[in-house]
């Protein structure tokens, strides 16, 4: 089964046929230089640990069930519930992530006893775990210091409070005065301290290629 913005196939009276999750291409700049071999990486002088990513496309192929005049009314169905939206997609082959991305619902194709729809969607390079995990909770008054591991070297972390949080991270200095908002790790080991003058929760959301 596959849940599309809140909706399965078994919504759409379609079974779920096919995935197709293309890689996403590295960023890269690259400057011909005139008299010179070659080219000059620009990228490398930005950060030449950090890789970053395109979005990705994701196809997703269902087969509409029923009778043959049904199909329109299903069609018109999948266009309004899906076509230009965004959202998270979800698989029960892979039911620890999800996806985010931008869906556009194809033509309708008669296979003869079904008819076949192709949905792409061009979703963010990364996909994230579904659930977060606590990994502080106190007042940090006078600051707290700790290592976030994240294993797949990228992850976005969560904090709580009622209080504006200040975070240092990688050498700077970030101030948050909402209730909910995040951070994006860009290493393994992230090391983080945080100052608030009244409880926060930090949560980490780990992604992955």
């Amino acid at each position: 089964m596959i849940e599309i913005f809140g909706y399965t196939n078994e919504d759409f009276n379609a079974d779920y046929i096919h995935w197709e999750c293309a890689p996403p291409t590295a960023k890269r700049e690259l400057v011909e230089v005139p008299l010179r071999d070659g080219y000059v990486d620009v990228t490398q002088y930005i950060d030449n640990s950090l890789v970053a990513y395109s979005p990705r496309t994701l196809t997703i192929g269902l087969e509409i069930r029923g009778l043959r005049g049904e199909w329109p009314a299903t069609y018109s169905k999948l266009m309004q519930k899906l076509h230009g939206r965004s959202g998270v997609i979800r698989r029960d082959e892979d039911p620890e992530w999800e996806w985010e991305g931008w869906a556009a619902v194809g033509a309708l194709e008669d296979h003869g006893g079904s008819a076949g729809v192709t949905i792409t969607v061009t979703a963010q390079p990364y996909k994230e775990r579904c659930i977060s995990k606590q990994i502080y909770s106190g007042t940090p008054k006078n600051g707290k210091t700790f290592t976030v591991n994240v294993e797949s070297g990228r992850g976005v972390v969560w904090f709580s409070s009622n209080d504006p949080v200040v975070v240092e991270y990688a050498g700077q200095f970030y101030t948050y005065n909402n209730s909910w908002t995040y951070l994006n790790l860009y290493t393994n080991e992230s090391e983080l301290t945080v100052t608030c003058n009244q409880k926060v929760e930090v949560y980490l959301r780990e992604m992955s290629l």
